[in-house]
Order: C-alpha cells, then sequence, then structure tokens
C-alpha cells in the first residue's frame, strides 16, 4: 500500500501465543494483516521455549535480545517502547504468558486495550478443565469489559460472543490478493484432492480419515483418486501412522513459497476444507472461520467443505454455493458426492467460477488490511492525531445505509419554521426519493433530470404535485445547446455526461444549463436546499452557481474521486471551494463501490478538513452556512441509519451523556418521577432495579430494553434496543442495570444526559 494513503497508526504492543510469520495459521493471519504496519511501530511478546518469553517487530526493541528473555528484560524493553496501544490474544495454553499479560495490562492501566479471540477455547476448555476454566473466564471477561475493542474471526463468532458476553466484536479474518486465477490446463491421471494445514486431533484429523476412507472406496469402485496432504512435520510425525492403511493417501511436508502454494492448490483438481464431526471438536471449532479458505477459494479449483452443518466455515460455504459441501459423519454420503464431482467437469467449473467470485468480492485483502488498521487507530484513540470523526465508523459488515438527503430534511425539521415558502434545487433527480422528502414538507422543488427514461418515471411520481416542476435539462458551469449525454444498463443511477463505465453509451444529446442562468430565468433570488447527484458532474455544477449573489442554506453533492481525479478534481478540490466560501463541511464517506446497481455500504461521517478512510471511497459532501454541529447531526444521522450487523461498528463518536451513578438503592430515588422510566437489562440486575423503583413508589416503569430480543418480563414489555426510537420518543429516564453499563452507555452516548443512570456499581456491591 501507498504510504502516503496509509492512516496514522499507533505504536502497537501484541502479546500473542504465537510469533507473526512463524508458520502457524495465527502466525499467518498477523504476518498477513500487519503487513503493512510500519515496522518500527510493531512489537510482539510471543511464547519461546517450554515457558519462556520471546520478541519479534521493531528492531530497535525486539533485536535487543535473541531468543529467550526473561519477564523483568522483557518488560524493560515495552517500557522503552511506550506502546500507545496493546492488543492480547488470550489462550489457555501457557499461563505464564498469560500472568505476564495481565501483569503488563494492569501496569500499562493507561494505554487503550484491544482483545482478540480466534476460537471458541472457553467452551472446550470449561468442559474438559472446569476449575481452569472458571479462573480464565473471570480474567477473559475482565478483560472485554476493559477493552475498547474486541476482535474476532468472523461474523458468526462476533455474534456468539456478543451475545455471551454483553460487548461488541469485530471480525477480522484472512484475506487474498484479488489476482486472476491461473488459467487450468487440461490434467491427466487420477482426480487429485489437495489440502494445506494441521492434522490436530480436535480440528481436523479425523475429518481426513473419513476422506481417506471415501478415497480408497472410490479407487475400489474404479474411479481413479487421491488425498495429496501437505502438513508441517510435528503434525506428520504425530498422525502419519493413522494414515498407514490408505495407499491413496499422501503425506508431504514440502515448506513452499506463497506462489509455490498457490500454484499447488491450482495445479490440483480440488482442494479441501475439513472439521471434524466429534462433539468436542465442534464446539472448539463452530465458530472459527478457515483461515485458509480465501486461498482455497481463490485458487480456480472447486472447494470440497467436508465437516458439522454448524460449523461457521462449512455453514458460509454452503450459504454462497462456493462451494461442494458433505455435513455428514457419513463415508457412503461423501463417496458418492466426489463420485458426482469427478464425473461433472461442469460442475467443477461452477463451483471454481462461484469460488473466485467469492474471494474477490468479499476476501479482497487490501480492503481487509485498512479496516483493520482503522480499527485499531481508532482504539488507540487520542495518542494518534485527530481525524475529525464526528459519527461511529461501520465497517462493510455492518451493511449501513445512510440517506443523507433524508438526514438534511430532519435537519430542517429542528430548525425554526421558515416564514416563506422553501426553495428545493435537485440536480439529478432521478425517481424523485431525494425530493419526496420535501415535497411532504410544501417545499417548491426544482427537478432537474435529462435521462428521458427516469424523467418519465419522475413524471409519474409528481403528476399534478403543485409546487413541483421538471427541466430536461442538465447542469453544469457553462451553457451549451447540445452535448453527449450518457447511460448504462449497469445502473439507472449512473446517467451522465461523464462516461465512466465501460458499459456508458451515448443515448442523446441534452441542453446544458447553469444555476445562475436558470435562477435568473425563473426569478429565484434564495435556494435552502441544493441537492446534486450528478455522476461525476458536481464540481462543475458548483462552479455555476453565481456564489456573490446566491449561497444555499445547505448542499449536498457527491464525490467519487475514481471517476474524477481524470478531470481534473478531486473530494478535496470541492471541499475546499466550499469552506472557502464559508461553508461547514462534513464528509459522508461510503465504502469503495463493488458493483454498481447493488445497495452500497455506508461507513462514517466527518467534518472536514478530514482524511478518507479508503482512497477508493464515495460519498456525498454535506455543506451548512450554518453549522447544526456534530450533536444534531448524530441525531439525524440515528434517525435515518439502518444497520444489518450492529456488532460491526467501532465507536469514534465522542459522547455527550454523562450518567447519574447510581451506588446505593436510595440513589434511584433521583430517577424523576414526571416521566416513564426504562430499566436496560431484563434479567436478574433489572428485575432488583424493578423491585426498588415499585417499593419506593412514584414511578412509572414503562418496560425493559434488551440488546438482543423482544418479549415480556414481570408482567412488563422487553424491548429490543434498535425496535426503539431513542431520540424521537419523550422524555424518558434509562437505568442501566448490567455488569456491561459503560458499553451499553456509549451505544447511547448522544442522549440528553439527565436520562441516563447507571446501576452497574450499585449491583455489584449488592452482589458482593
Amino acid at each position: 500500500m501507498n504510504a502516503a494513503l496509509l492512516p496514522p497508526v499507533p505504536r502497537i504492543l501484541v502479546i500473542d501465543l504465537t510469533c507473526r510469520g512463524d508458520g502457524t495459521a495465527t502466525g499467518a493471519l498477523k504476518e498477513t494483516l500487519f503487513a503493512d504496519w510500519p515496522r518500527d511501530s510493531y512489537l510482539q511478546v510471543h511464547a519461546a521455549g517450554s515457558d519462556g518469553l520471546g520478541l519479534a517487530g521493531s528492531p530497535a526493541f525486539a533485536g535487543r535480545y535473541a531468543g529467550q528473555a526473561d519477564d523483568g528484560q522483557v518488560s524493560e524493553i515495552i517500557r522503552a517502547f511506550a506502546p500507545q496501544l496493546i492488543l492480547y490474544r488470550p489462550v489457555p495454553e501457557r499461563p505464564g504468558l498469560h500472568l505476564f499479560a495481565m501483569g503488563v495490562i494492569r501496569q500499562f492501566a493507561q494505554v487503550p486495550l484491544a482483545i482478540w479471540i480466534m476460537d471458541d477455547w472457553p467452551t472446550s476448555l470449561a468442559l474438559q478443565q472446569p476449575s481452569l476454566a472458571a479462573c480464565l473466564d473471570h480474567d477473559l471477561r475482565w478483560l472485554l469489559n476493559r477493552a475498547v475493542l474486541r476482535l474476532a474471526i468472523c461474523t458468526a463468532m462476533c455474534a456468539a460472543f456478543t451475545e455471551r458476553y454483553g460487548v461488541p466484536f469485530l471480525p477480522f479474518g484472512n484475506g487474498v490478493e484479488p489476482a486472476t486465477p491461473p488459467v487450468r490446463a487440461a490434467r491427466t491421471g487420477p482426480f487429485t484432492l489437495r489440502y494445506s494445514g494441521s492434522l490436530a486431533a480436535n480440528m481436523t484429523l479425523h475429518a481426513l480419515i473419513l476422506l481417506s476412507q471415501a478415497v480408497e472406496q472410490l479407487n475400489a469402485d474404479g474411479i481413479a483418486c487421491r488425498l495429496e496432504i501437505n502438513t508441517r512435520p510435528f503434525w506428520r510425525d504425530t498422525a502419519q501412522m493413522r494414515f498407514t492403511p490408505f495407499s491413496h493417501t499422501i503425506l508431504t511436508v514440502h515448506d513452499r513459497t506463497e506462489a509455490d502454494y498457490l500454484r499447488w492448490l491450482a495445479e490440483g483438481d480440488a482442494v479441501v476444507i475439513a472439521y471434524n464431526f466429534d462433539e468436542m471438536s465442534a464446539i472448539y471449532c463452530r465458530y472459527s472461520m478457515a483461515n485458509k479458505l480465501p486461498e482455497m477459494l481463490v485458487s480456480g479449483a472447486p472447494l470440497l467443505a467436508l465437516g458439522p452443518a454448524d460449523n461457521a466455515t462449512i455453514s458460509y460455504v454452503r450459504e454462497q454455493g462456493c462451494g461442494l459441501v458433505v455435513d455428514q459423519r457419513d463415508v457412503t454420503v461423501l463417496r458418492q458426492a466426489l463420485a458426482g464431482l469427478i464425473a461433472s467437469p461442469a460442475e467443477q467449473s461452477r463451483l471454481a467460477d462461484q469460488a473466485v467470485a467469492v474471494a474477490q468480492t468479499c476476501f479482497e485483502i487490501g480492503a481487509i488490511r485498512r479496516d483493520f488498521m482503522q480499527a485499531l487507530s481508532t482504539a488507540a484513540g487520542p495518542a494518534l492525531p485527530q481525524q475529525h470523526i464526528v459519527s461511529d465508523t461501520h465497517w462493510r459488515l455492518a451493511r449501513a445505509r445512510l440517506d443523507e438527503t433524508e438526514m438534511i430534511a430532519r435537519l430542517f425539521d429542528q430548525a425554526p419554521p421558515a416564514e416563506y415558502r422553501p426553495v428545493m434545487l435537485d440536480v439529478g433527480a432521478h425517481f424523485g426519493s431525494s425530493s419526496q422528502y420535501f415535497v411532504n414538507r410544501g417545499w417548491r422543488i426544482f427537478c432537474f433530470e435529462p435521462d428521458p427514461a427516469n424523467r418519465a418515471k419522475l413524471e409519474t411520481r409528481f403528476s399534478g404535485q403543485e409546487g413541483l416542476s421538471i427541466h430536461a435539462v442538465a447542469l453544469g458551469e457553462a451553457e451549451a445547446a447540445s452535448v453527449p449525454f450518457f447511460t448504462s444498463t449497469e445502473s439507472t443511477g449512473i446517467s451522465s455526461l461523464l462516461a465512466f463505465r465501460d458499459s456508458h453509451t451515448c443515448a442523446e444529446h441534452v441542453p446544458v444549463t447553469t444555476i445562475d442562468a436558470f435562477t435568473r430565468e425563473h426569478g429565484i433570488t434564495r435556494v435552502d436546499f441544493l441537492k446534486i447527484d450528478a455522476e461525476g458532474w458536481d464540481f462543475r455544477v458548483l462552479k455555476g452557481v453565481p456564489w456573490d449573489r446566491l449561497r444555499p442554506d445547505v448542499i449536498e453533492c457527491e464525490f467519487e474521486d475514481a471517476k474524477t481525479t481524470h478531470l481534473g478534481y478531486r473530494m478535496i478540490d470541492m471541499a475546499d471551494l466550499l469552506v472557502g466560501l464559508g461553508y461547514s463541511v462534513y464528509v459522508s464517506e461510503w465504502h469503495p463501490i463493488i458493483r454498481y446497481g447493488i445497495r452500497h455500504d455506508w461507513c462514517r461521517m466527518s467534518v472536514y478538513p478530514t482524511r478518507l478512510r479508503d482512497p477508493d471511497c464515495w460519498g456525498n459532501l454535506l455543506a451548512f452556512r450554518t453549522d447544526p454541529g456534530p450533536v444534531a447531526v448524530n441525531r439525524a444521522i440515528d434517525q435515518c441509519l439502518k444497520v444489518d450487523s450492529p456488532a460491526a461498528i467501532a465507536w469514534t463518536r465522542q459522547a455527550v451523556a454523562h450518567p447519574h451513578i447510581i451506588a446505593m438503592a436510595d440513589d434511584l430515588r433521583a430517577v424523576p418521577a414526571d416521566r416513564p422510566v426504562w430499566i436496560y437489562g431484563a434479567s436478574q440486575g433489572g428485575r432488583i432495579v424493578l423491585d426498588i423503583l415499585n417499593a419506593q413508589g412514584g414511578r412509572q416503569v414503562a418496560g425493559f430494553i434488551d440488546t438482543f430480543r423482544d418479549g415480556e418480563m414481570n408482567g412488563l414489555p422487553v424491548r429490543r434496543l434498535a425496535s426503539l426510537d431513542l431520540y424521537g420518543m419523550a422524555p424518558a429516564s434509562i437505568v442501566v442495570a448490567s455488569q456491561f453499563s459503560r458499553e451499553i452507555i456509549r451505544s447511547m452516548r448522544m442522549l440528553p444526559q439527565d436520562w441516563l443512570y447507571d446501576a452497574a456499581l450499585f449491583l455489584v456491591r449488592r452482589k458482593g
């Protein structure tokens, strides 16, 4: 990645069992995700020897000790390094490393903490060693509650851990470069299945033995095939006796370069991901996403996914249709599935093509790495240069959508009513969804839509609408009688004077006017809202505004540097123009477009000047002559934002609410009697607070709020947080009755300060 495009990153201390780049799956994942992290800003403490510590990373610090170092030496190195963020992956295998990590985290209590969990070891440990599990569970919950960022390996794991621990997790797993897969030459000889990875008894070994049995049966049936397993020497030495009975399974320990490894995968007839079916293995791996899945998908060979149906990797492959899934521990079923695949080259090609498409769309490592770096940089907080981020940050997996025009309409609602009929210019009106918000508010609206197909739908929608006119012209910086206008079959939303897609064709020629000429012709002396969505032509529309006599109160215009850089301007040029004219500019960023014509994903809102999270992102500039301020902007965002996966949100907005602390039962008497009370926590803590409020009397408890469910408790409704319009409801009191009150209150931190009451301290004291 171009260093100039990297976000500012903290000096990070990573404490993890495995060393970055050591050949293990977790070591390889760290190597992949930290590939662009500046070398001098990375220091890792890892396990070394039987119970020692090793250092890796920054040569200026890790280079002082080769091999093992004692606790005192490592602590001195950490102090000298002065970390701005600590990333710890707790695991049960090395108690000494865990004790050291807990000591460092307590010693550097002022340094933000991030926690990373890559498998569900807490559940399997609870079944195998309940006493140790209980001790580590106490530490883990303390760490998770203290952390400002929690990472897991995939969305399934995030959802499970969020429900279990009551705090949000973000998913970060492996990825691949979106390279074109090699052309697969016609093969002769037996059908070759290739597997690369561990032979761990609690993960993969027994599934691969089952696969070896199926391969033997296929050969007995006259279907020539073989299984090639490439693993590390430790696994080969541990498990090779288990594969001795199988004459068509080969174990190797080749240490290939990355290029040779990918070529080896591509030259197979199929690649394999396998998970054991036994209960303990299923529990341990249930929420794991295979680290090797992306490279298997992009190999160009069809994928066989063997394992339990509720395993996250197996479930993902099935949902995406990117592999042959066998989710039964039945050698006959497996043999029949393989026989069908071997007999159908067309099915092999179909699965391989779908796998490559999924890899390139969902596992592009550049985007994953940027999001990973941004998440860690955000977690470091004030230790880094400010990015002027106003809202929370929504990773692509959140599937967030924000209609900025609706948001602006709501901001206008917050202003005093105008003594005149407000005016909107809708440049690039499309089907009229933006205008509709202001039609509903009684505005005078001028719609500009040169695309005849779009305009026909616009005219149908607003037929007979008083106060709205539709104009079949394009807008720019200079008038013209006839210019080419381009449309595309990809999307009705990318019609433009600019042909920026190969699918664009010239549909017709259209006249061009300017806002200056149009407003003079129609006697318009003020504009309250100028909305521009001209698909790359937005800056030129702005240049056609007569700024000396007409300055719209609010402007919304689109940017996408990928479209406009070759035209000589970028987002910063538009933003600088507006700032120079006295506007306060907010930057609404969307994740890079995957494909036109499908739903896009919103990321965040920042105040300009700011740095874009991703140079390939796009979005809208929102410019205000009178700055509404971050509080009002966030309130409007919360009213309009739709999010599919709230777990994939980083809390980057500034908190406004500082709750009243409830330290004893009598403190609950401060909860006002003149407004309804909601209790956040539909469990034991919520019942305790309800009983006390009822005993004190005089308060009307409206019900309970829960993060995950609707229902009923103690005769009162339980409302899921996402179903409540907190910012639209009448004044209320919210008593947070949960040990995770800090996280809960952060999610509601734009509410008025006098609404929130934190009862966590009272509940902890009562329990103690």
